[in-house]
């Protein structure tokens, strides 16, 4: 006994394969998902968009309340000591709580290593 339906997405007469079938082909059922996909992406981004205008400090006042979790466990580990250093690229002095850091920036820190190449400390160790 043939079923005949209509596809749910391009709206073509087809025969039913088994009682659940809702499309004509797996093209359009593809189709399908991507279409709901990008529709509940819409959503979530409307969503998003309207929480932000609804609480535009939420994000300066979690800042202000959450710790930063790596700062405080080099406290823990070092005590609440700064270190004062020169940053050997662009002479600025800076202060840290990590003792390992060298340079007062990122930009810094990628000049040195490409001037010195990332791997200074194994070079120096081996030159030995």
């Amino acid at each position: 006994m043939e079923i005949r339906a209509y596809c749910k997405m391009c709206g073509k007469p087809y025969i039913k394969r088994n009682g659940k079938s809702l499309f004509c082909s797996d093209a359009c059922k593809k189709a399908r998902i991507k279409q709901r996909y990008e529709a509940e992406k819409e959503e979530r981004k409307a969503y998003a968009k309207r929480w932000r205008e609804e609480h535009p400090d939420y994000y300066e006042q979690r800042k202000k309340t959450v710790p930063n979790y790596e700062r405080d466990r080099w406290r823990k580990i070092r005590g609440s000591q700064e270190y004062t250093r020169e940053c050997p690229i662009c002479g600025e002095t800076f202060t840290t709580w990590y003792p390992q850091k060298q340079t007062c920036s990122d930009a810094c820190s990628r000049i040195r290593q490409k001037r010195y190449g990332v791997n200074q400390k194994k070079k120096d160790y081996h030159a030995e």
